[in-house]
């Protein structure tokens, strides 16, 4: 049985009850919140990407002048790739413009 006398310090090192409700609904929570910010909202760079892919030039535009990297993404799905691989010259002139290149930043 452990001592009454710091139950603020016990509960915040999840010693008594309501330190292991605390720190449950803590690790709860942050896993659910780490798998909506991955899973559910799309990135800005992903909305140019998906943009470039669909050839939404209005969006692209918009993403852009927000100041979306164009540079950004990983490995070959960047917004760049992207516009490569649709061969529209207007959108890669474009981009190319606002800091596009080929090897990203």
């Amino acid at each position: 049985m452990l001592p009454t006398d710091r139950p603020v310090l016990y509960t915040l090192l999840g010693l008594n009850r309501a330190g292991t409700l605390l720190w449950g609904v803590l690790i709860v929570g942050g896993f659910a919140a780490f798998v909506v910010w991955k899973v559910f909202l799309p990135t800005r760079v992903a909305a140019l990407v998906w943009a470039v892919e669909n050839n939404d030039i209005d969006l692209v535009h918009l993403l852009v002048e927000s100041g979306v990297d164009v540079n950004g993404g990983s490995g070959v799905v960047t917004p760049f790739g992207a516009v490569i691989a649709s061969r529209n010259l207007a959108l890669m002139t474009y981009l190319e413009d606002h800091g596009g290149t080929e090897r990203g930043r």
